[in-house]
């Protein structure tokens, strides 16, 4: 798109998402780490938002080598987690990609109950 201004033309830059990252822990995992190591690909440069459910856990940019990586600084509550991200760059304004499928991660922490045997007859 050109527009002109007294006789100059002004071209405004196209206002382009980045690609949608990808997200890697392991889909459906069950573990006891409730800091679990996130991580992925996107367009270097963007800026990740990691998402659980609708709650943002923190953000980070994508690498010159197009990876990206997060800490959790704060533990997961015990349970069912839905991660997702999205990218975002900016230009003359702030664009968004669409964010991942959310990937299932749950944190199980309590130890399994000790069995009960019954004492042996004689």
């Amino acid at each position: 798109m050109a527009t002109v201004v007294k006789g100059a033309v002004v071209t405004k830059a196209a206002e382009i998402a980045p690609f949608i990252p990808t997200l890697t822990p392991i889909e459906g995992a069950v573990s006891n780490n409730a800091k679990p190591a996130l991580g992925g690909t996107g367009t270097s440069g963007s800026l990740i938002t990691v998402m659980d459910g609708t709650k943002v856990l923190g953000t980070t940019t994508v690498g010159n080598n197009g990876s990206w990586t997060f800490a959790l600084t704060t533990p997961l509550t015990e349970g069912l987690h839905q991660f997702s991200v999205k990218a975002s760059a900016t230009t003359a304004s702030t664009v968004f990609s669409a964010s991942t499928a959310p990937i299932s991660y749950t944190v199980d922490t309590k130890p399994p109950a000790t069995p009960v045997s019954a004492p042996k007859q004689a």
